[in-house]
């Protein structure tokens, strides 16, 4: 029998999640964000799923675009870190990509060598991170405007630095900044991505960029994906693959960091680090066991993890065990771990068996 740990994905569930930024942005384009392998989803199947429905695709280099393109994806695509070489410009011209331009070294590289090419403008308005400073950026928009290897119209896109914390005033001052530097200028404007497109700053762009919420997590700490309208789209799946009595006093796991207070049943689940599941995960966190709520008991493993089956007592080997899904939202797990939304779910490895329902 083969290892019984699965990632289950829903496409009603990514499908319903667009439908839900789509009303929420009825008259925006959106770049579906499928970069670092659809955030653990799958960059192939997520976007065959959504080809025809979004306006573009959005990968972090070159190569993540030709795996769609060799995936016979025909959406537009954008590389949202630019090119890494000059030689990249004649690959994005050849496969239709679209290069965002973030760098005064990119701009140089083009100039010396220009090929036709649909261009996105990045400013940084706050970020620090990538993009142009504002000053910077008049001056290549002015180029860029004039230059005939650019195609028209090209797009302006900033970034968000703390669009998940909510009322931060940054928010305020790079919407400020972004608004300002679009006067008189003729562009395609994209400043929200998943957390920006929920808080109430205000609309400008013609182009949303959502990553996680496609996803049916939340960006917020302190709001759930289902009271923002969302549907978990993966859930993580394994199996009971012992069940035993552990007497008061026994450790469990590596260290002995989980003592028994008392004589208590304990189970294996075939799941650990190596499929994904955060290994600084701490004592208590929840987990399912036959759909009933059980803890986490013990340093997480490599391959396996053990469950304090109090809360399941008459469990067996076989029973299915869910560590995060549409019963238990992955963000659950967050207060009991060092780690954000973003890194696990990016952190799912090829280990596990992916399963589309």
């Amino acid at each position: 029998m083969a290892r019984p740990t699965y990632i289950v994905l829903s496409q009603e569930n990514l499908r319903y999640n667009l439908s839900t930024i789509r009303a929420r942005y009825p008259l925006c384009k959106v770049i579906a964000m499928v970069k670092a392998n659809a955030y653990g989803h799958g960059i192939r199947r997520v976007s065959g799923i959504l080809e025809g429905h979004v306006e573009y695709f959005g990968v972090s280099s070159i190569d993540e675009a030709l795996v769609l393109r060799n995936f016979s994806v025909q959406t537009p695509i954008i590389l949202m870190e630019g090119v890494f070489c000059p030689s990249e410009f004649m690959l994005a011209w050849k496969h239709g990509l679209s290069v965002v331009f973030q760098s005064s070294q990119q701009w140089e590289w083009f100039k010396a060598a220009p090929v036709p090419v649909k261009a996105w403008l990045k400013i940084d308005t706050g970020m620090g991170r990538l993009g142009f400073t504002l000053l910077e950026a008049e001056r290549i928009y002015e180029e860029m405007y004039h230059h005939n290897s650019i195609e028209a119209p090209f797009g302006i896109m900033s970034h968000f630095a703390c669009a998940d914390i909510t009322g931060h005033p940054m928010n305020v001052l790079q919407y400020q900044a972004f608004s300002k530097f679009l006067e008189g200028k003729s562009a395609i404007k994209s400043l929200e991505n998943s957390a920006s497109c929920l808080i109430p700053q205000g609309k400008i762009s013609d182009v949303v960029r959502p990553g996680l919420l496609l996803y049916g997590c939340s960006p917020f700490p302190e709001h759930s994906a289902q009271a923002l309208g969302l549907k978990p789209v993966m859930s993580l799946t394994s199996q009971l693959i012992r069940v035993f009595q552990a007497e008061q006093g026994q450790t469990l796991g590596y260290g002995g960091r989980y003592v028994c207070k008392t004589s208590m049943p304990v189970g294996v689940v075939a799941v650990g680090y190596g499929d994904g599941y955060p290994s600084t995960i701490r004592d208590g966190a929840p987990i399912l066991v036959n759909n009933a709520l059980c803890k986490i008991a013990g340093r997480i493993s490599m391959d396996m993890l053990t469950v304090d089956l109090r809360g399941m007592p008459y469990a067996r080997v076989g029973d299915p065990v869910t560590l995060w899904g549409e019963a238990l939202p992955l963000e659950e797990l967050l207060p009991y771990t060092h780690e954000h939304i973003w890194s696990i779910l990016a952190g799912i490895q090829n280990r596990p068996k992916s399963l589309w329902v």
